[in-house]
Formats: C-alpha cells, sequence, structure tokens
C-alpha cells in the first residue's frame, strides 16, 4: 500500500496551495500615519507664550479713545479722565492684567461712552425744539404780548435786545435758547416800550447791535 504524502503548500490532490491575496488595510486596521517631525516643530512655534503683565502702572501703553481726551472738552474733565485713567492702571498692574486686556476694556468702555453722548445730545436738542414751540406758543396766546400785535411786539423787544443786551447774554440766549422763554421776551418788550417813550435814553432809531437778535429770540420768524 502506497502512502500519499500532503506536503506544505499543496492540497490534498498535491496541487500547490495558493498564496493568500494581499487586502486593502480598513480603518479599524490601519496604523495611523506617525506626525512628520517638521510638522511638530511648526505647531510649538505657532504656541505664543501667554502675554507678561506689566509690573507698575507707568508700563501700560494703551491707546486712550479721544472721547476722553478731545480738546473740545473742558480741561477739568479731561484731567479727570487722566486721573481715573491712573486708577485703573494701578488697579491692573496690582491684579496682573495684561496690556492686551486692558486696551479691550478701555476701547469698549470709549465707545460705551460715545454711545451716552450722543444720546444725551439728541436729547438736549429735542428738549431745545420743544421749548422753542411751547414758548412761542405760549407767547402767541399771551393775551398782553400775542395776537394780532405778536409780531410788531417781537419787533420792539428785539430793539431793546439791540441796545441793552451784551455779547455775553446774547450767546447765552442762544445757547440755551432762553431767548424765546416767555417771561425773558416780555421783559425786553417792556424796555423797548420804555425806549419808545419821549426823553427816553437810547430811544434814538436805527440803534443796531452786531448781531441780529431776532436769530436769537425766534429764528423761525420772518
Amino acid at each position: 500500500m502506497s502512502e500519499t504524502l500532503v506536503t506544505p503548500g499543496a492540497d490534498a490532490a498535491g496541487a500547490p496551495k495558493p498564496e493568500p491575496i494581499a487586502q486593502e488595510p480598513t480603518p479599524e486596521t490601519a496604523k495611523p500615519e506617525e506626525p512628520k517631525a517638521e510638522e511638530s516643530e511648526k505647531a510649538k512655534g505657532e504656541k505664543q507664550e501667554p502675554e507678561k503683565p506689566p509690573e507698575k502702572p507707568e508700563d501700560y501703553t494703551l491707546e486712550v479713545p479721544e472721547v476722553f481726551t478731545a480738546e473740545s472738552l473742558p480741561k477739568e474733565l479731561r484731567e479727570a479722565n487722566a486721573a481715573t485713567l491712573g486708577e485703573v492702571k494701578a488697579w491692573a498692574a496690582k491684579h496682573g492684567v495684561p496690556n492686551a486686556a486692558l486696551q479691550e476694556l478701555v476701547s469698549a468702555y470709549g465707545k460705551s461712552a460715545e454711545g451716552l453722548n450722543a444720546t444725551a445730545a439728541g436729547l438736549r436738542e429735542a428738549t431745545y425744539a420743544r421749548n422753542q414751540e411751547t414758548w412761542i406758543a405760549a407767547l402767541k396766546d399771551d393775551q398782553e404780548f400775542g395776537g394780532g400785535n405778536f409780531e410788531a411786539n417781537v419787533k420792539v423787544a428785539l430793539k431793546a435786545v439791540q441796545k441793552f443786551s451784551a455779547p455775553g447774554l446774547t450767546e447765552l440766549l442762544n445757547q440755551t435758547g432762553l431767548g424765546s422763554h416767555p417771561e425773558v421776551v416780555k421783559y425786553f418788550w417792556r424796555v423797548g416800550k420804555a425806549m419808545a417813550e419821549p426823553g427816553m435814553e437810547g430811544a434814538q432809531a436805527g440803534d443796531t447791535g452786531a448781531r441780529d437778535p431776532a436769530k436769537t429770540l425766534y429764528p423761525d420768524l420772518k
């Protein structure tokens, strides 16, 4: 009886056993690619060290918003703003606040102050316009001053302003709008009437000031 030998690499019939076909690695079996050395060095370079806070208040370098330093501000207010900024720097140095963080805070506060100033200016303008409208309407309805004699009485008041109002007073009336206040207008009106009386000093016709008071008392008067 003859023996049938089965040798390695052969199947039961004696034929050579085929080599296994290589397969693509699956995501589960794939070995993660090692980062390149140069990329690792680049990543390290991009990692910045945290900013070291200034040790003293004077070491801070800040761009202060103009709303705190404008030349149009009163000197006392600019000095007060500078003193407040000095206190803020001292606090920041004490608590280790970085320069960039303090700059962000100061800039944000500047924008807030600008917004508040714009709101306040709008309110002042609205109040000025409302007062003018209310006061002029009251004068027109005044039994002594208004009615059909309104414009004539205004001109009489203006003559008194032209004669006796100093430049500083005229400027004040312009800025505040008080030149249209009923009591102010009627005061100058009474002075103007007294000027027209015989023998009253300053009653001469043609007296004019350097500035037309009509724009002070009634900007909309033609």
